[in-house]
């Protein structure tokens, strides 16, 4: 499966490839990074290690948002076999993959494939109906699975009134 690549930083406002950011800047920037790493690490102070450790890694990420971000996450298994190859990793390469949240990826209150069948129901419709068709199946599917039945239940029926009326049924129930 290829999962998206997990950025642990916000994105730069330049990004390589646009404003005149080229894959050559962008490596001497990870290059001079390193060498602030180095000299962080000769210092003896930790905390100065570590920070230029992390901003290493951020100039790593700058260059990485080129691309979608399943684009570095299909490469990242043959990474993690071609270090285990070079004997990084010891008996196992079990530790060095991170599960991601179950709650981001793979969210219980949501059947697998829920939200793809939904996107495929309401596409073609105009942007208002889509959004609001899909929000309703949205929360009509899981209810109960994330909090109150009855809360899901009336946000399901709030967005149904919109679909019907074309405003939120406050706003009906207000001008009646």
């Amino acid at each position: 499966m290829n999962r998206p690549f997990v950025f642990n930083f916000p994105p730069t406002k330049f990004k390589v490839g646009v404003d005149g950011m080229t894959r050559r800047g962008q490596a001497d920037q990870i290059a001079q990074e390193a060498a602030e790493v180095f000299s962080a690490a000769e210092s003896g102070n930790t905390a100065t290690y570590i920070m230029e450790l992390l901003d290493c890694v951020h100039a790593c990420e700058t260059a990485l948002r080129e691309f979608s971000p399943y684009t570095p996450g299909a490469y990242r298994d043959d990474v993690i076999k071609k270090n285990y190859q070079r004997g990084y990793y010891g008996d196992s390469v079990d530790d060095c993959y991170f599960e991601e949240p179950d709650d981001v990826f793979h969210p219980s209150h949501y059947p697998e494939g829920t939200m793809d069948r939904i996107e495929k129901i309401v596409e073609g419709l105009p942007a208002r109906e889509a959004a609001n068709l899909y929000a309703l199946l949205k929360y009509a599917i899981r209810a109960g699975g994330k909090g109150s039945v009855d809360k899901d239940i009336a946000k399901a029926n709030n967005y149904a009134h919109r679909l019907v009326y074309g405003e939120w049924r406050w706003q009906h129930e207000q001008e009646a």
